[in-house]
């Protein structure tokens, strides 16, 4: 009984042991978790901040190229007038009034004013 005695108490102490061990192992891996989280955390708001800059730039390149897209269609326009004018394809009145829808074309919002008609004289010349 002695000896059954003396091996439940080295069992107990080995199993106590390695509680203990057990113990630590999962105290040391909670930390190292909790700092590998804090470093998730800060590099998801990194890549959130990245994020939103190039969201941002984004917005403003497709801006630029709806710019671009209006500067080049005014260019395309003012080449099909020139060319018109230049071979003399339009009437003189066909070739003024393209004028004028060209210039109230290229003319921004901002700039809008007032356009008449005058009959022009010899003798206003």
């Amino acid at each position: 009984m002695k000896l059954l005695f003396q091996i439940g108490a080295g069992l107990f102490v080995l199993l106590l042991a390695r509680l203990i061990v057990l113990g630590r192992v999962v105290r040391i891996r909670t930390r190292e978790l909790l700092q590998k989280t804090a470093e998730l955390q800060k590099a998801n708001q990194q890549l959130n901040a990245a994020n939103q800059q190039i969201s941002a730039m984004n917005e403003q390149m497709k801006s630029l190229y709806n710019e671009l897209q209006e500067t080049f269609e005014r260019f395309q326009d003012i080449m099909v007038l020139t060319s018109q004018v230049g071979t003399f394809e339009a009437s003189e009145r066909e070739s003024l009034e393209n004028v004028l829808d060209m210039a109230l074309k290229l003319v921004p919002k901002a700039k809008y004013g007032s356009v008449s008609l005058q009959k022009v004289t010899d003798e206003s010349l």
